[in-house]
C-alpha cells in the first residue's frame, strides 16, 4: 500500500487510555525518533521500517508490545507482481524495549508473524535495532538495523515481497535486510 496515495486515506486514527493505544498508527515495530531529517519525510527509504496500520498496544515503563494487523504480501512462482494474500488468520505480535536519556536513546523490537496464503503457512521473525545519539547541541547521529526473515511488508514501504510461493505451491518467508546511518547538524543552534 502506497503512503501518499490521491484518494481519500485513513493516515493516523487512534485512541489511548492510560497504557493502552488502539486505532491506526505507526508500528511499535517502527522507531519514528529514529528517522533522519530530509527533505523526504522518510529519508532512506530502502533501510527503513516504516509502517502505518491499525494496532492495539500495551505501553509500560521501557516497554511496548501490540498485536498489529497481520497481512502476507506474495511474490507467485515464477516471478510477477507481488500480491496481498488476504488470509491471515492470527495478529502480527511487536515487542519493543527503549532507553532514553541527555546522551539520546536506543531501542530494540521484535516482531513474530504467521504468513499464509493458500493453505500454506510460515513464521517470520525479524528484530531492529535503532537508536539516536547526541554528540553536542546541534549535532546527532540517527540510525536503524533490520533483519528478520518475513520481514518484507515493514522494509522500505513494503517493495519486497513477505514471502515467495515455489513450483509445487509451497510458501517460503523471504530474508531481508535494511538500515542507515544518518548525521544531522543544526547549522543555527
Amino acid at each position: 500500500a502506497s503512503t501518499n496515495t490521491h484518494g481519500v486515506t485513513v493516515r493516523h486514527a487512534y485512541v489511548s487510555w492510560n497504557e493502552w493505544l488502539a486505532g491506526q498508527t505507526w508500528s511499535n515495530f517502527m522507531d519514528v525518533a529514529a528517522l533522519p531529517e530530509a527533505v523526504d519525510f522518510v529519508g532512506p527509504t530502502d533501510g527503513t521500517v516504516f509502517v502505518r496500520q491499525a494496532q492495539l498496544r500495551y505501553t509500560k515503563g521501557p516497554w511496548s508490545f501490540a498485536i498489529e494487523n497481520p497481512e502476507t504480501t506474495v511474490t507467485p512462482f515464477g516471478g510477477g507482481a507481488q500480491f496481498r494474500s488476504g488470509d491471515n488468520s492470527l495478529p502480527d505480535f511487536t515487542a519493543r524495549w527503549t532507553t532514553k536519556g541527555d546522551w539520546g536513546h536506543f531501542s530494540a523490537a521484535g516482531l513474530l508473524r504467521q504468513l499464509k496464503y493458500a493453505g500454506e503457512s510460515e513464521t517470520g521473525a525479524a528484530i531492529s535495532l535503532s537508536g539516536r545519539f547526541n554528540i553536542g547541541a546541534n549535532d546527532d547521529i540517527r540510525w536503524m538495523a533490520n533483519y528478520g526473515s518475513g520481514i518484507g511488508r515493514y522494509l522500505g514501504f513494503g517493495l519486497g515481497a513477505d514471502s515467495v510461493v515455489d513450483a509445487n505451491g509451497n510458501l517460503h518467508a523471504q530474508d531481508g535486510a535494511g538500515g542507515f546511518v544518518a548525521w544531522r547538524h543544526a547549522f543555527n543552534g
